[in-house]
């Protein structure tokens, strides 16, 4: 009979597919916030905050310009297994924005007017240290626009694209899975562009209301066999 329950859950398991929703930034329990302050390390155009390497974009996205001014970097194809950071050019990647009211992140683009410093149109893309299962960050230098946010696992799956539009500076967006996310990326067509601050990780799984009421479901099945079998 053990052995039966533990292959029902099993074959139950393999059933649910992979869920992310998306949540109030102050519903996380954070493990880790990144506030963008302090060391940062670089390397070429790549940037590493706490347990988080950040980038352009993840190998197989490519970029193409757009929005407001035709220059935003708008991202799109998919990211290969096992994924991975890359970028074109150290002047086409981040910047880190120090201000007196704290420090930001944003992505960098290259503009025939300005190609030296061009900020917050550029995009960005987040690979976690370990996978997590609640982040979130705030919007800063919003200006009405919108932004698109993707989230992969370890192997290059879009586990979700969620876009968003009339977003304010100070705005801000989270997401939970009941699988482990392995990163994240960022394009957004505002005017003023967009940066991020506050980045909230959590590494600890927490359980969808879905997963509930799949267990729920299970246990009901199991003990009606359990019944039938006894009489």
């Amino acid at each position: 009979m053990k052995k039966f329950i533990v292959i029902l859950f099993i074959l139950l398991a393999r059933q649910s597919p992979a869920s992310v929703i998306v949540l109030d930034y102050s519903d996380i329990t954070p493990s880790e916030v990144i506030d963008f302050s302090g060391t940062v390390i670089s390397s070429g155009g790549y940037f590493t905050f706490g347990s988080v390497e950040f980038s352009e974009r993840f190998v197989g996205q490519t970029v193409t310009h757009g929005g407001t001014h035709g220059f935003h970097e708008i991202l799109s194809g998919t990211a290969t297994p096992a994924l991975e950071l890359t970028y074109d050019s150290t002047l086409d990647s981040l910047f880190r924005w120090s201000a007196s009211d704290g420090d930001y992140l944003l992505g960098r683009v290259t503009t025939p007017s300005d190609p030296t410093n061009s900020v917050g149109e550029g995009s960005i893309a987040a690979l976690f240290n370990s996978a997590v299962y609640e982040f979130g960050f705030d919007f800063i230098g919003v200006n009405g626009g919108g932004a698109t946010v993707q989230l992969f696992d370890n192997l290059g799956v879009l586990l979700l694209s969620h876009s968003i539009t009339g977003l304010r500076d100070g705005d801000s967006i989270a997401f939970r899975g009941d699988v482990g996310i392995a990163g994240f990326s960022l394009h957004n067509t505002d005017l003023a562009g967009i940066g991020i601050d506050n980045l909230a990780l959590n590494i600890n799984p927490v359980p969808l209301p879905g997963t509930f009421w799949l267990f729920g479901i299970g246990i009901g099945f199991v003990r009606l066999i359990a019944s039938r079998i006894k009489s």
